[in-house]
C-alpha cells in the first residue's frame, strides 16, 4: 500500500499562489529578467496575446518579450482588483493593471523625467497547475473601456492596427 499523499493546497492556498504568480510576472518585466518569464511564469505551450498578434509558445515568448522590452529604458506594472476563479487544476484571473513606460529612445541618463506614456488594462488570464506549480496557459491583455487610455503618446509599434 502506498502512503497517502500530503496535504492537497486549499483554495486560499491557491489564490495566494496564483496572485504571488501575477506579482511575480510583473517583478520579472519591471526588473529586466524578462528572459525568465518563459520559464517561471507561463506554461510551455502558453499563448499571449497583448493586443500586438499572438506569442505562441516558450520560444515565441521570449523572443517577443526580448524584442518588446528593448524598446524601453523601464516599466513599472503596478496590479490591482485581483480575482481568481478555480477549478481543480486550472483556474482563471483578472487583475488590472497600471503599466508606466520609458521608452529607449528618448532616454536621457541620469535625468528624472516623467513616463513617456501609461496605459490602463486588465489581464485576463488561464492558469494551469504544473508540477512547478501555477503557470499562465494564456494572457490575454484587454484595454479598460472602448480603447487603450494611454496619457503620453503612444509609440507607434503599439498604435491599433
Amino acid at each position: 500500500m502506498s502512503a497517502p499523499a500530503g496535504p492537497s493546497p486549499s483554495a486560499a492556498d491557491d489564490r495566494h499562489a496564483i496572485c504571488e504568480l501575477l506579482a511575480h510576472y510583473c517583478f520579472l518585466v519591471d526588473s529586466g529578467y524578462h528572459d525568465r518569464l518563459a520559464d517561471e511564469v507561463y506554461t510551455a505551450d502558453a499563448v499571449d496575446d497583448h493586443g500586438l498578434g499572438e506569442w505562441r509558445g516558450s520560444d515565441a515568448i521570449r523572443r517577443a518579450f526580448a524584442e518588446t522590452m528593448a524598446r524601453f529604458e523601464g516599466t513599472a506594472h503596478v496590479l490591482g482588483n485581483v480575482h481568481v476563479e478555480l477549478d481543480g487544476d486550472r483556474a482563471r484571473s483578472r487583475a488590472y493593471v497600471t503599466a508606466w513606460h520609458w521608452l529607449a529612445d528618448r532616454a536621457e541618463p541620469g535625468t528624472i523625467r516623467p513616463a513617456d506614456f501609461v496605459v490602463l488594462g486588465a489581464y485576463l488570464d488561464d492558469l494551469r497547475r504544473e508540477p512547478a506549480g501555477w503557470r499562465i496557459a494564456r494572457r490575454r491583455f484587454r484595454p479598460v473601456g472602448p480603447s487603450v487610455l494611454a496619457v503620453g503618446e503612444l509609440p507607434d509599434f503599439l498604435l491599433p492596427r
